[in-house]
Order: C-alpha cells, then structure tokens, then sequence
C-alpha cells in the first residue's frame, strides 16, 4: 500500500480504523504530512522509526502496542509472533 494519501486516511476513518503506525525512517519522513492528516481524521497516530526488516522485533511491537495503551494484549502478542 505504501504511504497512504490523506483521502486513503480519511476512507480508512471512516471503514473504521482507529490507529495509524508509521513504520518508516525519519529519512523517509521527510516533508510529510501524515501526523496532521490522520489527526484531522480523529485517528490515532504513533511513529516507530523501523530501518528495514532487521529493524523490526517483537519489542518494537510491543512497544507501539503499549503505547496505543493495548497492554492487555502481550501475551497474545508474544505467542502470535513467536510461531
């Protein structure tokens, strides 16, 4: 999907997302709007910097997820990705 424009934000908002996790660098975010946009659509949003496949880990899921305040889910976290 890549980056999603803000009408793809405010489709998402309306389908009834609630969070939207960037994943990308700060090399990648350079001039982006994506904070704004998905703060105009009543969403949540959250930044975990990943630099490529080797930047993603259980941790860092469990850190968005924390953050997002869904800590009642590690557990089941933790069994989902350690498969």
């Amino acid at each position: 999907m890549g980056t999603p424009s803000a009408e793809q934000l405010t489709e998402i908002s309306e389908n009834g997302g609630e969070v939207v996790i960037n994943l990308l660098s700060q090399k990648e975010m350079k001039d982006s709007e994506e904070a704004a946009d998905v703060s105009l659509t009543g969403m949540a949003y959250s930044h975990v910097p990943i630099n490529g496949a080797d930047g993603v880990s259980v941790e860092k899921a469990l850190e968005v997820g924390c953050e997002q305040g869904m800590t009642s889910l590690e557990a089941k976290v933790w069994s989902m990705l350690l498969k």
